[in-house]
């Protein structure tokens, strides 16, 4: 804390001593004198803020004593052509050190309920909105040729070679996990949670509103160990339960089994979000999340359309890769068909969605495991790339998806 402190006063004093020779620049600036760590430095921001220029007297007669320091960091500036530059990257980051302090105390005052949820959400939206003002109208031809020939960085799904190669997952994407009951929609996100989370770049999420904690750690566990739930208690005996009791108790993750109103479960995302990671956020379902907002709460269509739209703008504004499952219509149950008018409720689950993944048994009824159910993932809705059929294994005993080996080239 000690080195950060310093840090920033040095970034502080930068930032301060170039205002001192260029005064007119402390109107493209949204930085205030309470952003500053230093509280003499936001002192001298304050006077330049009301002067509009470098006048030591001027200094004097709002009370500023220490002008041994106020000459300091006037002549500290070295003039540099890219001084501009240098002014606009200590602005951000005296910005970035202000929002943290400030979601610090906030995610404190949520801790220990001294604040509502929704008031909590205006309170993070109103900081996360603390930016500096662009001075850009377009991106230069550099930065358009860096655009169109970057690649990528599509999210990595472990095991799920194929089924990776085909959604090309980015982090603001919204991917909705379709089926009906007994085909593992849970199993099926609690096994892409766990590829994830080997992933130490990811820091994951998992909204559990049907079953208890240690029904989502035992399955947890099944899935990493590929041993069978009802062996778990075999730990001394077995060591791949030893590794996965060791992941799972050191990993980048957080399991939510709180209120089942969105509101809250919307504060909670938020305020778990790691900057320094990739955040991924696995809700199971849908259809159990509830609103306490009473005017989108009518009918299930007005629910379920809200809730997604508001997903949407959470994954795009807060760049987070969402996975969330929901039930199928009954009808095409009825039909033996499952697509994407299956989609139970409203058709804003497709709409907002960047992907839908159907899971549905295979026509293929051979297996090749005891207790296995050969599964289809159907890719049926990709904003990324193309839509796919991967037929799968599901081992309902360890609960455990993997693909299906193939000869065929994709």
């Amino acid at each position: 804390m000690k080195y950060l402190v310093m840090k920033m006063n040095d970034v502080e004093r930068e930032f301060l001593s170039i205002l001192l020779n260029h005064p007119e620049l402390i109107n493209s600036t949204i930085v205030k004198s309470d952003f500053f760590e230093n509280k003499t430095f936001g002192k001298i921001f304050e006077i330049i803020n009301e002067t509009k220029q470098f006048d030591p007297v001027g200094f004097v007669e709002k009370g500023f004593e220490d002008m041994d320091l106020l000459l300091m960091i006037h002549q500290s500036f070295i003039f540099n052509n890219a001084y501009m530059s240098i002014f606009k990257n200590d602005e951000l980051k005296i910005i970035n050190h202000h929002k943290t302090v400030l979601l610090d105390a906030l995610n404190l005052k949520l801790s220990k309920r001294q604040i509502d949820y929704e008031s909590y959400k205006k309170e993070f939206d109103k900081i996360d909105d603390i930016k500096p003002i662009s001075t850009k109208e377009h991106p230069s031809e550099k930065e358009i040729v860096n655009i169109l020939t970057k690649k990528d960085k599509y999210i990595r799904l472990g095991k799920f070679e194929r089924t990776e190669k085909v959604l090309r997952l980015l982090e603001d994407d919204l991917v909705t996990v379709a089926g009906p009951p007994g085909f593992g929609k849970s199993a099926f996100l609690l096994n892409i949670f766990n590829e994830c989370l080997a992933d130490q770049n990811n820091y994951c999420q998992y909204y559990n509103l049907e079953i208890n904690d240690e029904q989502v750690i035992k399955r947890l566990i099944a899935i990493d160990s590929r041993e069978k739930i009802i062996d778990l208690q075999k730990i001394k005996e077995k060591e791949t339960i030893q590794r996965s009791v060791k992941k799972y108790s050191s990993s980048n993750y957080y399991i939510y089994n709180d209120s089942s109103m969105w509101e809250r479960m919307q504060a909670s995302i938020i305020s778990h979000l790691k900057k320094d990671k990739k955040n991924i956020v696995f809700i199971d379902h849908l259809g159990l999340i509830g609103l306490e907002n009473r005017n989108f709460n009518k009918t299930n269509y007005e629910r379920v359309t809200y809730i997604m739209k508001q997903l949407r703008k959470l994954c795009r504004r807060y760049k987070v890769l969402v996975f969330i499952a929901s039930q199928c219509d009954r009808s095409s149950l009825r039909n033996g068909k499952i697509t994407l008018h299956s989609l139970k409720d409203s058709g804003e689950i497709e709409n907002s969605s960047t992907h839908v993944i159907l899971l549905y048994e295979s026509e293929d009824k051979q297996t090749d495991f005891e207790f296995c159910t050969n599964v289809v993932i159907d890719i049926a809705k990709n904003r990324n790339n193309f839509t796919y059929k991967i037929p799968v294994n599901f081992i309902k005993n360890k609960q455990l998806f993997f693909e299906k080996k193939t000869n065929k080239k994709e």
